[in-house]
């Protein structure tokens, strides 16, 4: 009888994320790095969780940011004193706004 309550508690250890993992994962979905399995997990995780769903908006509010102004993750130059100072106001007004 243990053996199936043990089965049991690593099928639900499986399901569902830490809040740590789903912020990996999240980060990872930004780049469609996530298996369909790792998607199902994600969605479970930010269904229960008001902080990783947050995190999640902000991390997809700043991917749009980038997108935005040119920036991509391969191809990312280095940027004048001025256009950082400028991007960052950008990035706190928007986020600031979630």
């Amino acid at each position: 009888m243990t053996h199936n309550h043990d089965h049991a508690h690593d099928q639900k250890e499986k399901l569902f994320y830490t809040c740590e993992e789903a912020r990996f994962a999240c980060d990872k979905k930004q780049y469609g790095d996530l298996t369909l399995w790792d998607k199902i997990r994600l969605k479970v995780h930010m269904f229960y969780c008001d902080y990783c769903r947050t995190y999640a908006k902000r991390n997809e509010k700043l991917s749009q940011l980038f997108k935005k102004v040119g920036i991509q993750a391969k191809t990312i130059k280095p940027l004048d004193e001025a256009s950082k100072v400028k991007m960052k106001e950008s990035f706190d007004k928007e986020l600031k706004s979630i």
